[in-house]
C-alpha cells in the first residue's frame, strides 16, 4: 500500500512580497513607512506570469497616491486653521505643491493600470475562473480605492461612494478563491464612506453583508458599532460584539477602512505597533 502526498508549491518572489507589504501598509494607513518603500522589481513574475509585475506596479502607485492624498488633506486642514496672513500664504503654497504631487501620482497610477493585461478565461468557476489571478480586476479595485480618497480631497463624497460601489461589484464577480484575491474587502471601505456621508441605514446593510461573507471580522464590527452610535440605538450590543472579537486581536483599530480615513502623521510608536 502506498501513501499519496499532495505537494503544493508556492512561488514567492520579490514582486509578491513587495506587493503584499504595500497592501498591508495601505490597509492600516501607514503612510510615512509606505512612502519609504521601493518600487517592485520590473523582472518579477508574481504568482502567475501574466500580469503579475504590472499589477504590483498598480499596488505601488495606489499606495503612493493614498499616502500623498492623505498628506494633501493634512495640508488643507492646516490652511483652514490659520489666521496669520504670512503663515496662510506659506501653507497655501505648500498645499498647492502637495496637490501637484497628487495629480502626478494619479497619472502614473492610470498609466500603470492600463498596462495590466487581461487574462484568458479558466475553468471551473465564475468570473475569470478558479485558476485566474484576475490582476486586471484587482487593479481596477485598487484604482477605485485610491480615487475614492482623491475625491474626498475634492470634497466630492458622492463620487467616492460610487467608485467604491463599483469596486464591490468587481470584487463580487471575481468568484471563489481561498485565500481571497482581495486583501481588504471593498465593503469595509464602502461602509465607511456611507457612514461619513450620513447614509446610516445603507452603511449598516453593507457592513452586515460583509460580516456574512467574513464572519466576526473586527473591521465591519467596528463599522456597525459606529453606525449604532450615530443612530443612538443598539450601541451596547454592537460594542459587546466588537469587544469580543478584539479580545485576541494584535492591533487596535478606529475605522473599518484606514486606507480612506487615516490622516497623514509622522512616524509614531503606533506605526511600529501596527506592523508587528
Amino acid at each position: 500500500m502506498t501513501t499519496g502526498w499532495l505537494v503544493v508549491v508556492v512561488v514567492v518572489d520579490a514582486m509578491t512580497t513587495t506587493a503584499a507589504a504595500f497592501l498591508w501598509h495601505c490597509r492600516y494607513g501607514l503612510w510615512p513607512k509606505l512612502m519609504d518603500m521601493p518600487s517592485p522589481p520590473k523582472d518579477s513574475r508574481g504568482v502567475t506570469a501574466l500580469g503579475g509585475s504590472q499589477y504590483a506596479l498598480v499596488v505601488f502607485h495606489t499606495g503612493r497616491l493614498l499616502a500623498l492624498t492623505a498628506r494633501a488633506q493634512a495640508a488643507a486642514q492646516q490652511v483652514l486653521g490659520l489666521d496669520d496672513v504670512t503663515a496662510f500664504d506659506l501653507a497655501r503654497r505648500s498645499l498647492e505643491l502637495r496637490e501637484r504631487e497628487v495629480q502626478h501620482e494619479h497619472r502614473r497610477l492610470q498609466v500603470a493600470s492600463r498596462a495590466v493585461p487581461p487574462e484568458p478565461q479558466t475553468k471551473p468557476g465564475p468570473g475569470g475562473g478558479l485558476y485566474a489571478s484576475s490582476y486586471a480586476d484587482l487593479a481596477r479595485i485598487m484604482v477605485n480605492l485610491a480615487e475614492s480618497r482623491l475625491y474626498m480631497l475634492r470634497n466630492n463624497t458622492a463620487v467616492a461612494v460610487e467608485l467604491m460601489r463599483e469596486a464591490v461589484a468587481v470584487e463580487d464577480a471575481l468568484g471563489y478563491m481561498d485565500p481571497p484575491r482581495v486583501h481588504q474587502p471593498s465593503r469595509q471601505c464602502l461602509g465607511w464612506l456611507l457612514l461619513q456621508s450620513g447614509q446610516l441605514d445603507e452603511a449598516w446593510k453593507v457592513y452586515s453583508k460583509d460580516l456574512q461573507q467574513h464572519p466576526n471580522n473586527i473591521w465591519s464590527l467596528m463599522g456597525l458599532k459606529q453606525v449604532a452610535e450615530a443612530q443612538q440605538r443598539g450601541v451596547s450590543d454592537a460594542t459587546a460584539k466588537l469587544e469580543e472579537a478584539l479580545a485576541n486581536a494584535e492591533v487596535k483599530i478606529d475605522s473599518s477602512c484606514p486606507a480612506l480615513s487615516r490622516p497623514h502623521t509622522e512616524k509614531t510608536e503606533r506605526d511600529r505597533y501596527y506592523t508587528y
